[in-house]
């Protein structure tokens, strides 16, 4: 089977999402500390991660984030309160530019087509979970890497999102359910 690079957080969203790609893609999980309020989502990305029989799960510590983002969004500063309807602060700045330009370093390294995150039909307000941004950011990665592409080292890679396919929340749980 071809291996996949999932983004996963351990919510719903990428659990979802790595169960609806399990079948046909040998599943390699990386999950982001940055700093966030709900810290708890690392120990749960691990057992889902296990539950998922993920062939590697990596845990990547990047806190040094949170001093970046300096209060700039609710999900990195625990002064700031979390709104009960959707509002900006909770947008953490190119959040998953950096997720995602992180977990395409490994793909390359081993050599897997796909990088999937759970953005869904659901998350239009976040600029960076769109298709367009996540086209866009594949081609750049790929341009970056077009001499090992060419030379056959590296692998083209394709970023995936349930979103790309039109796939909403609903959808999504209708995968977990599937498995």
């Amino acid at each position: 089977m071809e291996k996949a690079v999932v983004i996963f957080s351990g919510g719903a969203d990428s659990v979802c999402s790595a169960a609806h790609l399990g079948s046909t893609y040998d599943l390699y999980g990386i999950t982001f500390s940055y700093g966030q309020r709900a810290g708890r989502e690392v120990e749960v990305a691990r057992t889902f991660a296990d539950a998922l029989d993920f062939r590697q799960h990596k845990i990547v510590d990047i806190g040094f984030m949170k001093d970046l983002y300096a209060g700039t969004n609710v999900l990195t500063d625990a002064d700031r309160q979390v709104p009960e309807e959707f509002d900006y602060t909770i947008v953490v700045p190119i959040r998953n530019a950096v997720f995602l330009t992180i977990a395409s370093t490994w793909a390359y390294t081993l050599n897997a087509p796909l990088v999937a995150y759970g953005a869904h039909t659901g998350d239009e307000n976040y600029p960076d979970c769109r298709p367009s941004f996540a086209r866009m950011l594949e081609a750049a990665l790929n341009h970056g890497e077009a001499d090992g592409i060419r030379s056959r080292v590296r692998r083209r890679i394709e970023i995936w999102s349930p979103f790309q396919q039109g796939l909403s929340k609903s959808d999504l749980l209708g995968s977990l359910w599937a498995v």
